[in-house]
């Protein structure tokens, strides 16, 4: 859908298309000489005096293409600037994956078509993984079982075998009350255990302080849902779960995904055939020299150019804490911050804050509506 979109998006009447200047409260097109004039006037004003730091480089992640790379070389030659560190969207299950198996590896796209249980776990494949539903349906051809944990009902949901809809936010309490279930059932797999898991003994004490029914009350579902899901992972081997990325997006949500992950562990789930995690693989990200999470860091060895000191999650805060050179000025693009990050009035008393804000966009986003100048996008 997203795709089929874009024509519209394209050829909106509301698209800018003209290089726009702030004059009071309202916005009136300039030349792009003018623009670009003003724009290079105050980048070489605030270097000289504040130093090139003292501008900040927001970029999020557009379209996610290898061009993306090409903004910060400019800020490289133009002496350095302030960015910021971290994510909004994946890095909390990326850590959750590589602190728990070593790494974002997963088994190849076809194989889950060997898979005899699927679980997509708060992931509607049907509309936004079209292609995965492929895999999907020859695995239930030849027998298999669906399983969908969604709070909603959505397409994938109307093709599961079993639907699971958790309270939003308590996907860990569910993934719990499942290992509680499998703990009292002598369902895990003790020979896997023994040969490839770290903790166990620490981890099913832990799950056992809670009942499975505690656990269930927690997300709203019932034992009889948590129980078939135990009963699958157990018996209707081999098992993937393909995790979807609204989950991990709540706090906590790295132990979320942790516990989530432990299920296929326990049941020896993992480095078989149609068994695994399905989160995010970046064996395909062969262009990139530093792979996720850690390239969200910022750089143990800095360049001596760049400053990423600014949290993207704390942006408002941090922008506003920013000293030795504080920030002056803002180049935003790819993104919409004042909506999209948290504490949205600390992000637009931040915004405000400075001398001279540039903004790179298709439309007026309310953080183009906060820019001095907004220069269209395409």
């Amino acid at each position: 859908l997203k795709g089929l979109s874009y024509v519209e998006r394209q050829h909106s009447p509301d698209r800018i298309i003209h290089p726009l200047r702030k004059r009071g409260d309202s916005f009136v097109s300039v030349a792009w000489d003018e623009a670009l004039e003003e724009i290079a006037d105050r980048l070489d004003r605030v270097r000289h005096e504040f130093g090139p730091r003292s501008v900040l480089y927001y970029e999020a992640s557009g379209t996610k293409g290898l061009l993306n790379g090409c903004g910060l070389e400019f800020w490289k030659r133009f002496g350095g600037c302030t960015t910021t560190y971290g994510d909004l969207c994946w890095p909390a299950g990326l850590e959750a994956t590589r602190l728990t198996l070593g790494d974002n590896k997963h088994n190849a796209p076809w194989d889950l078509e060997n898979a005899r249980t699927v679980i997509f776990w708060g992931k509607n494949a049907a509309e936004t993984n079209i292609h995965q539903m492929l895999f999907v349906d020859r695995s239930r051809d030849a027998g298999g079982h669906l399983v969908v944990v969604d709070p909603r009902r959505t397409q994938t949901s109307e093709r599961a075998d079993l639907l699971v809809q958790p309270r939003p936010g308590t996907d860990g309490h569910l993934a719990s009350a499942v290992a509680r279930v499998l703990l009292d059932r002598d369902g895990v797999d003790q020979g896997f255990i023994a040969d490839h898991v770290l903790g166990f003994e620490a981890y099913a004490a832990m799950i056992r302080e809670q009942t499975v029914e505690q656990y269930a009350a927690v997300c709203d579902v019932p034992v009889g849902a948590v129980e078939r899901m135990a009963d699958l992972l157990s018996t209707a081997k081999p098992a993937t779960i393909c995790a979807g990325f609204g989950m991990q997006r709540y706090t906590n949500s790295g132990q979320t995904m942790r516990a989530i992950i432990a299920l296929l562990a326990i049941t020896g789930n993992i480095g078989k055939p149609g068994a695994g995690w399905w989160f995010a693989n970046l064996q395909s990200a062969i262009f990139d020299t530093v792979q996720d999470p850690l390239a969200f860091y910022p750089p143990a060895d800095p360049d001596g150019l760049v400053r990423a000191s600014i949290s993207t999650a704390r942006l408002g805060r941090e922008m506003a804490a920013a000293s030795d050179p504080p920030l002056r000025m803002i180049w935003v693009e790819r993104g919409n911050p004042v909506t999209q990050n948290p504490e949205t009035h600390a992000v637009l008393e931040s915004f405000r804050s400075l001398e001279f804000r540039v903004v790179v966009e298709q439309f007026l986003t309310d953080t183009a509506r906060e820019a001095d100048i907004v220069l269209p996008a395409k």
